[in-house]
């Protein structure tokens, strides 16, 4: 997300008549963590809830809230609980990390995505999303 911001001063014959103030928001709402959309500070941890989130359209085939428009999701993600992934479809470990990534508090955010990534990408043979095997 990138916030611009753009002062105009207004000035007819040598006189200020006013400031104007354009506050701009790019970037897609339904990735954003709700550190961001509630203009806190944030950290790379902003990076790890867009982790989940991908890993959720990935698995569903769209990201959670895709049905409703952009501003409606900025005031959404605040207030409702993370998304979580249901079903018997995801194998537990898969499940387990898109819960990790997505933490509502910054400082619940575990250490241990890493090493879940590692699980994920060192070993071909497993299969966390439970689909069928096509050899």
């Amino acid at each position: 997300m990138l916030v611009i911001v753009n002062f105009k001063e207004k000035i007819e014959r040598g006189k200020l008549i006013t400031y104007t103030f354009f506050f701009f928001f790019k970037g897609t709402p339904l990735w954003m963590a709700p550190e961001i959309v509630m203009e806190q500070d944030y950290d790379f941890k902003v990076d790890i809830w867009s982790l989940g989130i991908t890993c959720l359209e990935l698995a569903l085939g769209k990201p959670p809230m895709a049905n409703l428009h952009p501003m409606r999701v900025l005031f959404l993600i605040p207030q409702q609980q993370p998304p979580r992934l249901e079903g018997d479809q995801f194998s537990p470990l898969f499940k387990q990390f898109v819960e990790t990534c997505l933490q509502r508090e910054p400082k619940d955010v575990s250490f241990i995505i890493p090493f879940f990534l590692f699980l994920f990408f060192s070993s071909p043979n497993l299969n966390y999303f439970n689909f069928p095997r096509t050899r």
